[in-house]
């Protein structure tokens, strides 16, 4: 059954790809690397870095890439231009360039578990991560704290981003723990220069983690979240819930305006067995009413982030990066929306390295789930809303129908314990439709 299912499958990636790649063609340089954001200072002149060290150049809108040596081991995750010439780039160390990217040097570290870094000027930057939020006055060599998670009535959590639409005004996002509590998206202001910062969105206990900010123009922010997309028009004081039909999780948007933007995600499904991952590329022209599928490839990688960051540099010319891979589109990515014939699976599986495993399937469901186990000893199973109310307590030992038919559809969380996982606890989403 397995080789039968393969077979299918394998049929799928020869014409999936071959009718897609018409709108965005594979420009790979090397097959090898893991490239994670691609930007342009303006419509010739463009970076595309990753990890390694990984930088490539190009002067005449993506017609041809330099790659560039860079002297300092890093794996890059994001970069930017400051001015001209001075450019930014981050990962385990931050690295700078003075001549466009031709050369880097000054190799510095951010703070402990760093997500992201945003420099506002040549001097003054920030850094967000699990420990909270950090300022640097020179350029990144010294770094102290502004806030953290133990100044604010929280038990732990983290940031993922932080932007700044001026000098004065920037927000950062994440996601806030309380033990016992929940767990809370969050988006923090700051109208002095990021010396003090203040909560401006939260969502409901169990809600979904506030990840990427995007600022389009001063009265047009959003934050996308693992399911949704948030929205600001008033200089990010209040939010609001944009429902984005999207498979899988957003790992990078691109605003061309208000209307017409593009996402990428990268939706998988492993087993023990298997993994099967999909690349997307997702356009929206009608401010998020519709979206059409303009990319789909199909593959065997078990990588969360297979296509990680979309970018266009001028009105028709684009660019999308990922793990080894590359994809160019000179036409908006076209409009044909490709039909997915392969669904997101609806079975979720643990498997850890003592070979516990579990399976919860359908996810979504519309009425029951079925929880299976291959060990033959007791597990504690609770099912809460997004709340943190408890809707369902058992024990199973290997396998359970849970009816959910009474249930309102929204989600909910399965929390998993048992001597037998390596962590001993596990938390899962559930949808119910």
């Amino acid at each position: 059954m397995k080789k039968a299912i393969k077979n299918i499958l394998i049929i799928f990636i020869l014409i999936i790809p071959t009718f897609c790649f018409s709108q965005w063609t594979d420009i790979t340089f090397d097959t090898t690397n893991f490239y994670k954001v691609v930007k342009f200072k303006n419509q010739n002149e463009g970076l595309i870095m990753g990890d390694t060290s990984i930088i490539y150049k190009t002067i005449d809108g993506g017609n041809s890439w330099n790659n560039i040596i860079c002297p300092i081991n890093i794996n890059i995750n994001d970069f930017q231009y400051i001015n001209d010439t001075l450019i930014y780039a981050y990962g385990n160390r931050i690295i700078k360039s003075e001549n466009s990217g031709n050369t880097w040097d000054s190799s510095f570290y951010p703070p402990m578990s760093t997500a992201k870094v945003d420099f506002i000027s040549q001097t003054i930057g920030y850094a967000v991560g699990g420990d909270g939020i950090y300022k640097s006055n020179d350029a990144g060599m010294n770094w102290l704290p502004v806030w953290n998670y133990s100044i604010g009535p929280y038990g732990f959590g983290s940031i993922k981003d932080i932007k700044f639409i001026n000098d004065s005004i920037g927000f950062a996002s994440g996601v806030k723990h309380i033990s016992g509590g929940g767990m809370f998206g969050i988006i923090l202001k700051t109208i002095d220069s990021g010396n003090s910062w203040y909560i401006v969105y939260e969502n409901s206990p169990w809600g979904d983690e506030a990840n990427k900010i995007e600022i389009v123009d001063n009265y047009n922010i959003y934050c996308f979240t693992s399911t949704n997309l948030l929205k600001s028009t008033d200089l990010g004081n209040t939010w609001t819930i944009l429902n984005i039909n999207i498979e899988g999780t957003i790992n990078s948007f691109f605003f061309k305006n208000n209307d017409t933007a593009y996402a990428v995600s990268t939706p998988s499904f492993c087993t023990p067995e298997d993994c099967i991952s999909k690349r997307k590329i997702f356009r929206t022209v009608d401010g998020w009413q519709t979206w059409i599928t303009q990319y789909l490839d199909v593959t065997y990688l078990c990588q969360e982030k297979l296509l990680n960051s979309v970018y266009f540099s001028n009105d028709s010319t684009g660019f999308a990066v990922g793990y080894k891979k590359i994809l160019k589109t000179n036409n908006c990515g076209g409009d044909t929306n490709i039909i997915d014939t392969i669904p997101y699976s609806n079975i979720y599986t643990i498997h850890d390295e003592n070979n516990f495993i579990l399976n919860i399937y359908p996810n979504p469901t519309v009425d029951y789930i079925n929880i299976e186990t291959n060990i033959n000893s007791d597990i504690e199973i609770e099912i809460t809303n997004i709340h943190g109310l408890l809707i369902n307590f058992f024990v199973i030992k290997s396998h359970q129908t849970v009816d959910m038919t009474n249930l309102p559809n929204g989600i909910y969380f399965v929390k998993i314990k048992s001597g037998s996982i390596t962590k001993g606890e596990k938390i899962i989403k559930l949808l119910k439709m």
